[in-house]
């Protein structure tokens, strides 16, 4: 071999070897698991599992407004009519098992189920429901106070909050009972992302408060009690402003926090606006209908709401969509990837 050969050979082996980590490292997870604090958007089944109870055909106990006080039979649990927005973005992540509910046992020595959302939670302490804290809480029990840098952290809380924001004006015109309730509400989140940084946590990923005005529970109510939409639509709007501006602050004080912001207010109302270009026809209507054969609409698909506030698992697929854009992993141009999803579950409930 010619000295000329020799380098050319030793330079080849060194491309080479440059080249191994490269591969490694794409064919990597981006997260090594999700770790999820919400409410019922992105509930995978806690609710159930901590009270025992769901609802089931003929919807008889839903209130005139169409919310429900437990999560669905169909679907699995869900306060849907199947998997939230965070289990399918856990999926394409080829990180699933996360997002499965924390509450439905012991995670074990091995930490492997963290979705603490639970349906009906707040982010503030309201001293009824489950709140931020409580998850927060949880989730650093079972994981010793080590929150690891690996993981990508949800926050999806403050929809709830808003609701109570909008029922106190009608004890308060002023609105300062309301504003009370949305700051204690971002102080809540605040503290518990400097919890979650402070014990190692270093990507977020925040989802805002829907526009709560679009759904059907606050357009009925707006037909009893005029003005209650144009309060809702405020509430949301004032919480979600504040919200970013405290994101913004947040990454200034702590420079190694990546967080990532889903705007779901933005997307219902491109949504509610132009429908058809995301597979919708009904965006007005919920699905369900209590007591009257067959209980649900023919075509969940192609409705944007399940019941009064919550989405379809359509509404959800779209949300994954827009969080794995949010997350750079392919957004509209990987659609298919969550249609295929729908294909899946549908076969493993025909083989059953």
């Amino acid at each position: 071999m010619t000295r000329e050969q020799q380098r050319y050979g030793i330079s080849g082996i060194l491309i080479a070897l440059l080249l191994i980590p490269c591969l490694v490292l794409a064919g990597d997870k981006p997260y090594e698991r999700v770790v999820v604090f919400g409410d019922s958007l992105s509930d995978p089944g806690n609710a159930f599992f901590l009270s025992g109870i769901n609802l089931k055909p003929p919807y008889s106990s839903l209130d005139e407004l169409l919310v429900p006080d437990a999560p669905y039979a169909r679907g699995g649990n869900h306060f849907s009519n199947g998997p939230t927005w965070i289990e399918r973005l856990a999926k394409k992540l080829d990180v699933g098992g996360s997002a499965k509910p924390a509450f439905k046992g012991k995670n074990g020595k091995k930490l492997k189920m963290t979705n603490y959302a639970v349906g009906g939670a707040r982010a503030r302490d309201n001293g009824i429901d489950i709140n931020l804290n409580t998850q927060l809480s949880a989730f650093l029990s079972d994981s010793q106070g080590v929150a690891s840098m690996g993981a990508l952290y949800v926050i999806a809380l403050g929809g709830n909050d808003v609701r109570d924001a909008v029922a106190a004006l009608s004890v308060d015109p002023t609105g300062q009972a309301s504003n009370d309730i949305l700051q204690d509400a971002l102080i809540a989140l605040s503290d518990s992302i400097i919890a979650l940084h402070g014990a190692g946590a270093t990507k977020l990923l925040i989802v805002n408060s829907p526009d709560l005005s679009l759904t059907p529970a606050i357009k009925r109510l707006d037909s009893l009690f005029p003005g209650t939409a144009l309060g809702a639509a405020v509430a949301s709007l004032q919480f979600n402003l504040n919200l970013a501006a405290l994101l913004d602050d947040l990454s200034l004080v702590f420079p190694a926090l990546e967080i990532a912001q889903l705007n779901v207010f933005q997307t219902l109302q491109e949504i509610v606006d132009d429908p058809d270009a995301f597979g919708l026809k009904n965006v007005i209507d919920a699905c369900v209908m209590p007591n009257l054969p067959p209980f649900a609409c023919k075509k969940p698909k192609r409705y944007l709401f399940w019941d009064g506030i919550h989405p379809t698992r359509a509404t959800h697929r779209i949300f994954a969509r827009e969080a794995a854009e949010v997350l750079n992993l392919g957004g509209d141009e990987d659609r298919d990837s969550f249609e295929n999803q729908d294909g899946k579950e549908r076969g493993m409930r025909g083989r059953k």
